[in-house]
């Protein structure tokens, strides 16, 4: 899907039915996997291309993290019990150690997540119309480094 144009992902009747299957949880979680990941995951990637084209840097240079779902071990002891009603693609920067003089109560750092983008995929049902919903989220610092990369004077976010 690297070479797909934006126009070209869709999604359909049979993507909101995977979330209606109930039978069996693993399959179900397999099939979002196999059919609506792979379209998030190419949302993701023209998101932050063209986020990159726009202002001319790369917000996810430094280290980051793929985040999905539904995600779950393979190699499994229990059956999935985890009826997934939604899925999800995106990606987040690492946590970043900021705040010095907070305290957590089990005396580790403060940490945040300074970047993340994704997508969501929703089912709702009313009555028997499904509705596909795609919501995106862009949270944090994005515009912060875009202002320090152009030369602006440094900003606290």
């Amino acid at each position: 899907m690297d070479n797909i144009e934006l126009k070209d992902i869709c999604f359909d009747k049979e993507d909101a039915l995977l979330f209606t299957y109930n039978d069996d949880l693993m399959l179900k979680a397999r099939a979002i996997q196999n059919s609506i990941l792979p379209k998030l995951d190419a949302l993701v990637r023209k998101s932050l291309n063209r986020i990159e084209k726009i202002y001319g840097i790369s917000v996810f240079e430094e280290k980051s993290h793929h985040i999905y779902w539904p995600h779950f071990r393979e190699n499994r002891i229990n059956d999935l019990k985890t009826d997934y009603e939604n899925a999800g693609s995106g990606i987040s920067a690492s946590r970043l150690k900021i705040w010095t003089k907070l305290n957590r109560d089990d005396n580790k750092d403060v940490t945040i997540i300074p970047v993340s983008l994704y997508y969501l995929f929703l089912v709702q049902k009313e009555a028997e119309i499904l509705w596909i919903t795609i919501k995106h989220y862009i949270k944090s610092v994005i515009l912060a480094k875009v202002i320090r990369a152009r030369g602006i004077s440094e900003i606290n976010t």
